[in-house]
């Protein structure tokens, strides 16, 4: 009983009891309970729908500078359908919104959308919504090609010695001052391109006194009846795809789109909604949901496939991390280790961090990032054997470095070996994609770049400095000394990437970065199938599997003996 006490199963446990807690409440969300009758019931505790869902409906969608909407003529109607327009009909319109002269200069402007049955006029049976067709944003930094902006420099230069300007340089020189200042500037009034219109296709009996919470800001009633539930999708909208309003803007183009939700996915995306708002006031941007965002372009069962992978995906990344964490605490040499690899991993995060500072991610990724970043120098450390000792406050510290044994002499040789043909291959490739980037692609500085170059280089070469360790475990003949069981972890969570990248819009070189982990992680298979390690005792590299129950506590490790080493040289 006491074995299956152990942290892994506890935090099993905890996941799957979590699963359960959500799927019980999406659930609910589709199967709401109904009013129903008994002898000690009024009726007047039932609300009925107003409209059935054959009823000819009709909608109307007007404009104005101010919030507020009295009647049918508070605004300028810009769309009027009704006619074969029916709860569950679905509708595109396109319309080129003239701008009023405030909303041209930094001001608002509302949609006021009014929905009911055809030949009715009364406004208290009309559903009624009102959403903003504008946001305040500040104005994405404009990108510049590099070369184009040097020669124009190069070109003002010498046309001021001569007293004369060329336009063009100037315009470059603009666009990256611009670029640079970007973040200083004062938000400014984006135009909202898309507007998406849902409407609840039900007719459930609702109780009066058990209406479902996150929809109940979208229930109108007359009298004992309820209006057509209306709902207006502002995650239709991502920040990327906001509009500037200039100065001298006349008219927006406005395409509304009109479609029937089951009641349980517009719950769904209400909740969503509300949440979306609480993260803002939390001071998240809106930027940082855009990815967010994306996800509800797809299909509702690929949305729920989604959610379920993202779980699975970081419960296989927290077993990882705590696997990673106790295989380096114990580790005490660096016997069939590849140091190269270990070097370049830490290189690699830091400029991943990098680009991602410079792509201005949201703090859910970058922070992450920046701690991986220590772990990886933290594992630097442990493969250099560095120590530092400290002689007091008032001199500097000593720092040491670990002698090699023999054995890992002879495992750093060949890994020296196998890094000296990959960076053959390795450094023209990345230069000549630094290069191709410089001539055709456009950034914001140099900086930018220098990173982006980097960045992409490690994404779409990256796995070739996954090949030393290859190479040593080909030379050693042997696979003990790896942690299979972190590998194991991230190779889950590689084929749940490739999940994602048929389901996610991603960087091209991100989804090719997932897929080569693929082969590169069947090779690694293939040399454990070729050199078999017994788990019940210990290897040539005086490591012992036998303690390692999975609780946390590290398997035990000796290091290798001369016996050990002359082996290994024999081999």
């Amino acid at each position: 009983m006491a074995g299956l006490c152990t942290f892994t199963n506890v935090v099993l446990a905890i996941f799957f009891g979590y699963l359960a807690l959500v799927g019980h409440q999406i659930y609910t969300l589709f199967n709401p309970e109904s009013c129903k009758m008994t002898t000690n019931r009024v009726n007047r505790d039932c609300i009925y729908p107003l409209l059935t869902r054959d009823a000819p409906l009709q909608l109307r969608v007007s404009i104005s500078a101010s919030g507020n909407a009295v009647d049918f003529t508070s605004g300028e109607t810009i769309w009027h359908v009704k006619e074969d327009f029916f709860m569950n009909s679905t509708h595109d319109h396109e319309v080129n919104v003239t701008l009023p002269r405030s909303t041209v200069r930094n001001g608002t402007l509302y949609a006021h959308i009014f929905l009911g049955a055809v030949g009715n006029s009364k406004l208290s049976q009309f559903a009624r919504q009102r959403v903003l067709l504008t946001q305040y944003a500040v104005r994405r930094r404009a990108t510049v090609s590099l070369l184009n902006l040097a020669q124009s420099s190069m070109n003002s230069s010498t046309n001021s010695s001569s007293n004369s300007t060329t336009p063009k340089p100037a315009t470059n020189k603009q666009a990256l001052d611009s670029s640079n200042s970007s973040s200083s500037e004062p938000p400014m009034t984006h135009w909202k391109p898309k507007l998406s219109l849902h409407l609840a296709e039900t007719d459930m009996v609702f109780d009066r006194n058990a209406l479902p919470g996150d929809i109940m800001h979208l229930f109108r009633f007359d009298n004992t009846r309820y209006l057509p539930i209306l709902y207006v999708n502002d995650m239709a909208v991502r920040y990327k795809d906001l509009v500037p309003v200039e100065k001298n803007a006349t008219d927006m183009l406005l395409k509304i789109h009109y479609s029937p939700y089951m009641l349980g996915r517009v719950r769904v995306w209400a909740a969503f909604t509300k949440s979306f708002e609480t993260l803002q006031m939390l001071g998240f941007k809106d930027k940082d949901m855009d990815e967010v965002k994306e996800l509800f372009h797809i299909q509702l069962h690929f949305l729920a496939l989604t959610f379920f992978v993202s779980f699975v995906h970081i419960l296989f990344d927290f077993l990882a991390f705590k696997n990673d964490i106790n295989y380096w605490r114990s580790r005490k040499n660096m016997v069939g280790l590849s140091r190269n690899v270990i070097f370049y991993r830490c290189f690699s995060q830091f400029v991943i961090f990098l680009y991602l500072v410079d792509e201005d991610t949201s703090l859910l990724v970058t922070i992450p990032s920046g701690i991986a970043c220590f772990i990886e120098l933290w594992k630097v450390t442990k493969a250099l054997k560095l120590s530092v000792h400290w002689r007091g406050f008032s001199s500097l510290p000593k720092v040491e470095f670990g002698a090699l044994s023999s054995v890992e002499a002879e495992t750093q040789v060949h890994d020296s070996q196998a890094f000296r043909y990959i960076k053959f291959a390795l450094i023209p490739l990345v230069l000549g994609c630094a290069v191709y980037s410089l001539l055709y692609l456009q950034y914001n500085s140099w900086w930018s770049w220098i990173v982006h170059s980097a960045a992409n280089g490690i994404y779409v070469f990256g796995f070739l400095m996954m090949l030393p360790q290859l190479f040593v475990n080909y030379k050693l003949k042997s696979v003990a000394h790896l942690p299979w069981r972190v590998f194991t972890y991230k190779a889950f969570n590689t084929f749940i990437d490739d999940v994602f990248a048929f389901i996610i819009t991603m960087p091209t070189s991100h989804r090719i970065a997932v897929f080569r982990d693929d082969l590169v992680f069947f090779v690694y298979l293939y040399q454990r199938w070729l050199y078999p390690v017994d788990m019940k005792r210990a290897n040539e590299f005086g490591v012992s599997y036998d303690n390692d129950d999975d609780d946390g506590t590290p398997p035990s490790e000796n290091t290798p003996d001369s016996h050990t080493a002359g082996k290994l040289k024999a081999e």
